[in-house]
């Protein structure tokens, strides 16, 4: 099923699944050859924690390369490159291929026009980028966006499925709203000495360049994460929020990593929720990331729901954790200490905020082991799951949700162990169904919901998907769009009934629901309770007295063999 997650940093305890997905994980920020005001401090550490989440998670070693200046081969353009070239090569149908870069990111007049109807070229920065080589036309050491594109293409030309995601952006200025500590990733021009324009060969294209790729029959599908939207800026800043560890890190791979982490992966939409759930925590000037493609693939095989730990440290006569409400924690958790397999004592949780908890020390606890230890957060979903809706259900069909309207339509493509793609559009022979009077939902079937704004001002709506299991996600709306729907907007929603893995195995049959939580959009970013409906709702109760206009339309269905 279609399902939201939360994001969260973690160690996690599972034993290596068997797949042939692979990932290329690339983190240029030392940049020798350009001014020491240029060069960035977070790009190699993303690249690094981006691949330690990956392989706790289960992800193979030997089946991943980190290329930064100091691990792996330096990211040179050539050896990029040739990396690319050899994952076309060895690629085979079936297998996900992740290629992820943190960098710097620009801008160059183009010599292709006939492939940039805008007149630029978007750069990629590689360790040995420089400034503008005029006789060339170009900055060395510089990707290409066609480059790049030229590569993916023949990645999937195989059959395999791949998944890109860039923390760059090319646009220039300062990011302003975040405080002193806040660094964008953009390049201007004229840092590179770049011109504004070049004399361009009229509609020629160079070899190994085509007009716009037409995927082949059997290609490969494609998703795309990007840092910051075109037109906005990626950023850099110090992480975790308030932590005396924190650390330049950038502001999107951070909520990456951490959300891979969190082993809630079940599909490359559920992660793009985690991401933008946490990226809350910046406030309303914020850069919003765009999401685009294949959205409901897997995430490189791995398993989600897997038991997560949060390193510990002393702070005084407390500890302190790297986990907050994104994971799901308030005041009043209690958590069991670990060192390696061992468990070494029961905490209780003091206060939670975004990127950060504060425990209690409990007693015995031996000397120095508080810096060895992690803590296990201890919930059971069918207990989060009941109290969760118990604190929506006051809230059902009033305030802000008054001007919602919500239809429903169902798709029954047959069942099969391996249940077929939900495309952008409807598929055929999807029909029309009541929200109010749902049918039970068997093997791949499909429920697709629209929100749609009736009413004369904008809402902020968080659909929270309640499981036949006893899980509590998120829902992210099909073909993207923020939580703020503003007047006569609409989103999509879709879940898919799943009575069986892709083994064979059976799973939990019931009554499932979907609350779509509205609040009214009086705040400059949206409200967003998906990445930490756990902690909102089930113990703090915060959601009910959020403010007087919150409200909620509640729908059931359930979910069984036929």
């Amino acid at each position: 099923m279609t399902k939201g997650v939360v994001a969260a940093l973690v160690g996690l305890l599972l034993a290596t699944p068997a797949h042939a997905d692979r990932a290329l994980l690339i983190g240029v920020g030392s940049y020798p050859n350009l001014p020491a005001s240029l060069r960035l401090q977070a790009p190699e550490e993303d690249a690094r924690r981006l691949a330690a989440a990956l392989t706790s998670a289960g992800f193979p070693r030997d089946r991943l390369e980190l290329m930064t200046a100091t691990d792996g081969t330096p990211p040179t353009r050539a050896a990029v490159l040739a990396s690319l070239d050899r994952l076309a090569a060895e690629a085979v149908r079936g297998e996900q291929v992740l290629v992820y870069f943190s960098g710097h990111g620009a801008q160059a007049p183009t010599l292709t026009p006939a492939l940039e109807p805008d007149g630029f070229d978007e750069l990629y920065l590689m360790l040995d980028a420089r400034a503008w080589d005029g006789g060339a036309g170009r900055v060395p050491g510089a990707v290409l966006d066609k480059e790049l594109a030229a590569r993916i293409s023949a990645i999937r030309a195989k059959g395999a499925d791949v998944w890109f995601v860039a923390d760059a952006c090319h646009a220039g200025g300062v990011f302003r709203s975040g405080g002193a500590d806040i660094r964008t990733k953009a390049l201007d021009t004229k840092q590179l000495s770049i011109p504004a324009r070049v004399s361009a060969p009229g509609d020629a294209l160079p070899p190994g360049l085509a007009e716009a790729p037409v995927d082949p029959a059997g290609a490969g599908r494609l998703a795309a994460f990007f840092a910051a939207a075109p037109g906005a800026l990626a950023i850099e800043r110090r992480l975790p929020l308030g932590s005396p560890d924190a650390r330049p890190l950038s502001q999107f791979s951070y909520a990456l990593a951490r959300a891979i982490a969190a082993g809630r992966v079940r599909s490359l939409r559920d992660l793009a929720v985690a991401i933008e759930a946490t990226d809350a925590g910046i406030g309303g000037g914020a850069p919003k990331p765009s999401f685009e493609g294949s959205l409901d693939m897997g995430v490189l095989g791995l398993t989600p729901d897997r038991p997560r730990r949060y390193p510990l440290a002393r702070a005084g006569r407390t500890l302190s954790m790297p986990a907050g409400i994104e994971e799901g924690f308030a005041a009043g958790d209690r958590v069991a200490l670990y060192i390696a397999d061992t468990r070494v004592g029961e905490s209780v949780v003091l206060e939670s905020g975004i990127g950060a908890s504060r425990l209690a020390m409990p007693p015995g606890l031996p000397p120095g082991a508080a810096e060895g230890a992690a803590a296990l957060q201890i919930v059971g979903d069918a207990e989060h799951q009941a109290a969760l809706f118990a604190a929506i259900a006051p809230l059902s069909a009033r305030g802000a949700a008054e001007g919602l309207e919500v239809t429903g339509r169902l798709w029954r493509p047959g069942a099969s162990r391996v249940c077929p793609p939900l495309s952008a559009d409807d598929p055929p022979g999807t029909r029309p169904v009541s929200m109010l009077a749902l049918p039970a939902l068997g093997q791949c079937d499909v429920l697709i919901a629209t929100i749609a704004n009736r009413g004369t001002v904008a809402v902020d709506v968080s659909p929270i998907y309640f499981e036949a299991d006893g899980k509590v996600t998120g829902l992210g709306y099909v073909g993207g769009g923020s939580a703020r729907i503003g007047p006569g907007e609409q989103r999509r929603i879709a879940v898919r009934a799943l009575t069986q893995d892709k083994q064979g195995k059976p799973l939990p049959e019931g009554v499932e629901r979907v609350a779509i939580v509205a609040l009214p959009a009086v705040t400059r970013s949206p409200r967003d309770l998906r990445g930490a409906v756990g902690t909102v709702v089930t113990r703090s109760g915060a959601l009910a007295s959020l403010d007087v206009g919150a409200g909620a339309l509640t729908y059931r269905w359930r979910v069984e063999k036929r």
